[in-house]
């Protein structure tokens, strides 16, 4: 995001960091390492996503594909991480499960709230095409979001094996 391109990234970082405040602040530190586990979850399965499913990236400039991929590797390293941590500190599936509702809950207002924000500076909010277009890409087709809801649930509550674990299955399978 660019500052003069008129895109606002750092009043959009600054709401991100008030409610990291007020997490550190009003939570336990266990129940704040919960909170980090569930973000890591959630964007990690939104990250296996894009790199299972060639679609998510059709039309995209190859150069950004690449960058996404990268990052999208990250990201489910970083759940392993934060899932073994919560673990040693011992934390508990119930905690996991209960702080997954509200990063989910959180993680969904944010991205509404920054695509808004995006959607105006770039003159098409009120736009139905596009925000239909924005709708069909999350839920339709490729579905980015909605594909992941039934693993969301079952994969968090059941538990969360190592990044490393994960990777040698699906190496011995091919």
């Amino acid at each position: 995001m660019n500052e003069a391109r008129g895109y606002p990234a750092a009043a959009l970082e600054r709401r991100v960091e008030w409610l990291t405040h007020l997490g550190r602040r009003f939570l336990s530190k266990r129940a704040q390492l919960s909170i980090m586990c569930g973000f890591e979850h959630f964007t990690a399965l939104m990250s296996r996503r894009l790199l299972e499913d060639p679609a998510v990236f059709a039309g995209a400039d190859p150069s950004m594909t690449a960058l996404w991929q990268w990052h999208a590797v990250e990201e489910v390293e970083h759940r392993a991480v934060a899932f073994d941590v919560h673990c040693a500190a011992g934390g508990t599936r119930f905690e996991r499960a209960w702080t997954l509702v509200l990063a989910t809950l959180v993680f969904g207002l944010k991205v509404i709230e920054q695509q808004i924000v995006l959607m105006h500076v770039d003159g098409c909010l009120w736009s139905a095409r596009e925000w239909a277009r924005l709708l069909s890409y999350l839920y339709v087709r490729p579905g980015v979001v909605a594909a992941d809801h039934p693993r969301l649930l079952r994969v968090f509550l059941a538990g969360v094996p190592s990044f490393g674990a994960i990777y040698a299955v699906r190496i011995r399978s091919r």
